[in-house]
C-alpha cells in the first residue's frame, strides 16, 4: 500500500471549537480564551467538540492516561466546565508534545 492510499483511508473532521482552541491556547491568555468560548458556543458545540477530542487523544496510546473527563456535564455551570474540559484536554496533549 503506498503512502497516498494510507492518507485517503485517514477520517478528517473539522471542528471549529477545537481549531480556534488549538490556535490560540499557546499565546492567549486562559481567562481570554475561557470568555470567548462560553460567549460564542453553546454548551452543546462545546460537548460535541470534547467528545471529538477525547476519542482522538485514546486513538492515539500514549503512554500517560488522559486526565479523567466525564463525557456529559449538566446542571449550573455546564458551560464553564465544559469550556474547562477542552482547556485541560489540550493542556494535556500539550504537555506529551514537550
Amino acid at each position: 500500500m503506498s503512502s497516498t492510499s494510507k492518507i485517503v483511508d485517514r477520517k478528517v473532521v473539522l471542528c471549529n471549537v477545537l481549531c480556534l482552541v488549538v490556535n490560540k491556547l499557546s499565546h492567549t491568555p486562559l481567562k481570554t480564551l475561557r470568555m470567548v468560548l462560553s460567549d460564542f458556543y453553546s454548551a452543546d458545540k462545546l460537548a460535541s467538540a470534547k467528545i471529538l477530542l477525547m476519542e482522538d487523544t485514546d486513538t492515539l496510546n500514549l503512554a500517560t492516561k488522559r486526565p479523567y473527563i466525564p463525557l456529559r456535564r449538566d446542571g449550573d455551570g455546564r458551560l464553564a466546565r465544559e469550556v474547562d474540559d477542552i482547556l485541560s484536554l489540550l493542556t494535556f496533549m500539550m504537555n506529551r508534545k514537550r
